[in-house]
């Protein structure tokens, strides 16, 4: 099922639903309930001292695989790489560079004033991947927010009471605190719901990106050898 993720009406012009924290946050997960695979890809905009623009496709295994492949504008691969669970590789194929992802660890675009953690990325774009224990903290206006409370880390839920969609998520993870924004949403089948855009911004790196989402591939069959390293 492909879908093309385009601006227009929110999903709040849609679905009619009660507007109780609850129900609101039972409407959220659900959409996600059938979603075993995903493949994402658009356009990503990263200002980290320097602007830096490419093609970027991303896919997702349940329930923690995840491999990415950025493009240049001639279409030739400058990086590919994939994470399980938290650890896993980047590789600059045409370069021959290959190097392991641990948590933390930043992957340097072909200017070294430009980096992103791809773990934070992973985290940003599939926010849906986890949503147990979280709590209703209050309501401000029409956002409901949410809370999971951690020791070393915790995150934060925004959502929008009428379309039971996410405004914003915060996480904290040591002295990195990660904020997204997610705007422009599109329905697929299966009642599943994605942003069309989603704007992050990470303290620990400095870096804005910006994802702008085009196409959308709801439970695809995605092939092994995209989680496995070329070099």
């Amino acid at each position: 099922m492909i879908a093309a993720i385009a601006c227009g009406p929110g999903p709040g012009d849609k679905f009619q639903i009660p507007q109780t924290p609850s129900a609101v946050w039972s409407k959220f997960a659900q959409r996600y309930d059938s979603l075993s695979s995903l493949a994402l890809s658009g356009d990503l905009s990263i200002e980290n001292g320097r602007a830096y623009d490419c093609s970027l496709q991303l896919l997702y295994a349940a329930p923690d695989s995840f491999a990415f492949l950025a493009e240049g504008t001639l279409g030739l691969d400058l990086i590919r790489g994939a994470i399980i669970g938290e650890t896993g590789f980047w590789e600059i194929p045409r370069e021959g560079i290959s190097e392991r992802i641990f948590p933390g660890v930043m992957i340097s675009l072909p200017d070294e004033n430009v980096a992103i953690d791809p773990n934070t990325l992973i985290r940003a774009v599939f926010y849906f991947r986890d949503l147990h224990d979280y709590q209703y903290e209050k309501r401000s206006g029409s956002k409901l927010i949410f809370v999971r409370p951690g020791a070393d880390s915790g995150q934060i839920i925004e959502l929008n009471r009428d379309s039971a969609t996410p405004i914003s998520q915060t996480f904290f993870a040591g002295r990195d605190t990660v904020k997204s924004d997610y705007s422009s949403w599109g329905s697929v089948p299966a009642g599943a719901v994605f942003p069309g855009r989603i704007d992050f911004f990470s303290t620990s790196s400095g870096a804005k990106i910006t994802y702008w989402i085009k196409k959308s591939k709801y439970n695809p069959r995605i092939a092994p050898a995209n989680f496995l390293p070329n070099l």
